[in-house]
C-alpha cells in the first residue's frame, strides 16, 4: 500500500490507528504530509504527461491507434474522476481537523488575530440603531451584550472594553441577578448616554423601588431614555420622586406604563415633575394621564397617549386643548391615540375642519 493512502484511511482501518505520545503523532504527521506532497507533486507531474499523450493519440497524424482504442482511455479517465473528488473530500475533512486544532490557540485562531480595537467597532456596529430615534430598545430583544461575552475570553475582554454595548440598562423585578447585571452594565457603560428600563411587576414592594433608586441614582444625569412600567401610579411617582427630581436631566425619551388604571386619580402624575421633563422629545403615555395643557407637551417629536378610558373630559381637560398641544409642538412627526374613551371624533373632527 501506498504511504500516501494512510491519510485516507476507512472506517473500517480506523481502528487500527494507535494512539501514539504526542511528540511521536506529531512527527508521524509530519512524515506522512510530506509523503503527501510528494505523491501529490508526482500525480501531478503524471497528469501532465498524460494531457499531452492524449493530445497526441487524439492528433489524425497519430499511427497505429484508432478511435475505439482512444475512446476506451477517456472512459477510465471519467471511472477514475469520483475517486480522485472522493480524495478531494477526505482531504477537506483533514483541512477542518487541522483547523480546529490550529484554532485552539489564542495566538493563531483568526478572530484573535483582529486588534482587541478592531473585534470592539465590530460589536459596536451591530447594536448601531436608527441615529434619529432614541426610544428604549424592547426588553424583548436579546441583549447582545450578552453574546460576545460568553464566546471566549477574548471576545469577553473586547466586550468589556466595548462601552456601547453595556449603555441598556434593564432592571426586572423578576430578573434573577438583577442587580448585579446593572452594575456591570453601568461600569462598563462609563461615561456614556444611557437606556434605562424598569418593570415592577407586583403592587406596592416598596423596598424592591429604593433598591432600583439606589442602583440608578448615581448615574441617571447620562439616562436619556427612560421607560418605567408599574402597576399603579404611586409606584411610578415614588421612582419619578427618588430618580428625576429635583435635578435637571438629558431625558430625551419617555415611556410610562400604567398596568393599574381603575380611575383618573390613580392615574395621573404629579404636577412637579414637568419641570424635569421640557427637553423631552419622544413621550409615551400607557395609562398615564396628564392635562393638556401641561408644559410637557411642548417639544415634542412623537405622542402616544393610549390605554387611557374616563367618563368624562376632566381627566384630561377640555378636549378642545388637545389643539394647543398639536400648535405647541410645530416639530411633531409622530401621534398616536388609541383606547383613549375621550370623544375623540368629535374634537379630532373639530381640528380638521379649522
Amino acid at each position: 500500500m501506498d504511504p500516501s493512502s494512510k491519510m485516507f484511511a476507512t472506517d473500517d482501518e480506523s481502528a487500527s490507528i494507535n494512539i501514539l505520545p504526542r511528540g511521536a503523532a506529531f512527527a508521524t504527521w509530519k512524515s506522512r504530509l510530506g509523503e503527501l506532497k510528494g505523491s501529490i507533486q508526482a500525480y501531478l507531474t503524471a497528469i501532465e504527461v498524460l494531457r499531452k499523450s492524449m493530445l497526441a493519440l487524439g492528433s489524425p497524424a497519430a499511427p497505429g491507434h484508432g478511435s475505439s482504442f482512444v475512446d476506451a482511455l477517456y472512459h477510465e479517465i471519467d471511472a477514475s474522476l469520483s475517486e480522485v473528488q472522493s480524495m478531494e473530500a477526505q482531504l477537506c475533512i483533514g483541512r477542518t481537523v487541522l483547523q480546529s486544532m490550529r484554532n485552539q490557540s489564542r495566538a493563531l485562531a483568526p478572530i484573535n488575530l483582529l486588534p482587541i480595537e478592531v473585534l470592539s467597532r465590530i460589536f459596536s456596529m451591530s447594536i448601531e440603531e436608527d441615529k434619529d430615534s432614541v426610544k428604549c430598545r424592547s426588553r424583548r430583544q436579546t441583549n447582545f451584550a450578552d453574546t460576545p461575552a460568553q464566546v471566549c475570553r477574548y471576545w469577553r475582554d473586547a466586550a468589556f472594553h466595548t462601552s456601547d454595548l453595556w449603555t441598556r440598562i434593564m432592571l426586572h423585578e423578576s430578573m434573577p441577578h438583577h442587580r448585579a447585571r446593572a452594575e456591570l452594565s453601568l461600569k462598563h457603560s462609563k461615561h456614556l448616554p444611557l437606556h434605562i428600563f424598569v418593570e415592577c411587576t407586583s403592587e406596592g414592594n416598596a423596598s424592591w423601588l429604593d433598591e432600583v433608586i439606589h442602583i440608578l441614582l448615581p448615574h441617571i444625569l447620562r439616562c436619556i431614555s427612560l421607560e418605567i412600567v408599574v402597576n399603579g401610579s404611586a409606584q411610578l411617582e415614588h421612582l419619578l420622586w427618588g430618580l428625576l427630581w429635583p435635578r435637571p436631566l438629558q431625558i430625551k425619551s419617555v415611556t410610562w406604563k400604567n398596568k393599574k388604571t381603575t380611575n383618573y386619580l390613580e392615574s395621573c402624575v404629579d404636577d412637579n415633575f414637568h419641570d424635569v421633563m421640557r427637553g423631552v422629545e419622544h413621550l409615551s403615555l400607557v395609562g398615564i394621564c396628564f392635562h393638556w395643557g401641561d408644559p410637557i407637551f411642548a417639544g415634542l417629536l412623537s405622542l402616544t397617549v393610549s390605554d387611557f378610558v374616563t367618563t368624562n373630559h376632566s381627566a384630561w381637560g377640555d378636549p378642545r386643548g388637545f389643539e394647543d398641544v398639536l400648535r405647541g409642538c410645530p416639530m411633531l412627526e409622530y401621534l398616536e391615540l388609541s383606547s383613549v374613551g375621550v370623544a375623540m371624533a368629535t374634537w379630532v373632527w373639530t381640528i380638521g375642519k379649522e
